[in-house]
């Protein structure tokens, strides 16, 4: 009876632990609203800075046309709005999973193995953002301020040219996050927008009959169709 009392005990306490996973899963469900709006966010701006480069760009063409020549600050300009539309660029094509990738590797192995690598992979872009994006970048952008360091034609600080660093950092740290904590880490095979009805469904979204959430069906891999 001892046994049997003690059994049930483990039982009762397994069950009232939350598991990992489920937390994984809510902490991704509460930081996609987040990042929604941040995915908004660095829209706007990598347009900005985009449209602000092709005018700065045209401008230049034009002055060199004009007495005296072209303008010495389009070119400047231009290489600093380079830097900003880049690292922009780059953490928005991260998030839509557009960067150059092979997973042939990942896809070919069981479910269970490739989703543990593709958690391992974004920690190791979580820890690369923190450390080289963010600290670094801090680091870089304070020792620019304190040293006032400015541009020699336009007469700007150094340090917010270098800001686009830790910006990019903290937009693709928060990315990964999400992306290795969600239920269909890193698939290939489901966009964003698929894995974000994912997410409620998993989450016990209350979705009514009829609705994308409820008609929404995961594309599986080759090797697991068989």
């Amino acid at each position: 009876m001892s046994d049997l009392g003690e059994a049930n005990a483990k039982d009762t306490a397994s069950t009232d632990k939350p598991s990992t996973e489920t937390t994984g899963h809510a902490f991704a469900r509460a930081l996609r609203p987040v990042n929604a709006i941040l995915i908004r966010v660095l829209e706007l701006l990598a347009m900005v800075a985009a449209a602000a480069l092709v005018l700065d760009v045209v401008w230049g063409v034009v002055t060199r046309a004009m007495p005296g020549g072209q303008a010495k600050w389009t070119e400047e300009l231009a290489r600093f709005l380079l830097i900003w539309v880049s690292m922009l660029g780059g953490a928005l094509a991260f998030r839509r999973r557009e960067h150059l990738g092979i997973d042939f590797l990942v896809t070919s192995m069981h479910s269970d193995v490739g989703s543990g690598l593709r958690a391992f992979k974004q920690g190791i872009v979580c820890l690369t953002a923190a450390a080289v994006f963010l600290y670094g970048g801090v680091r870089i952008v304070s020792d620019a301020l304190i040293a006032q360091q400015t541009t020699p034609a336009l007469g700007w600080r150094m340090g917010y040219v270098y800001a686009a660093v830790p910006l990019a950092g903290a937009f693709i740290l928060l990315f990964s996050l999400e992306e290795m904590f969600s239920p269909n880490r890193g698939s290939t095979s489901v966009s964003p927008n698929q894995q974000d009805h994912l997410i409620d469904g998993v989450m016990g979204a209350n979705a009514k009959p009829g609705s994308s959430a409820d008609n929404f069906s995961v594309p599986r891999p080759p090797h697991e169709e068989a």
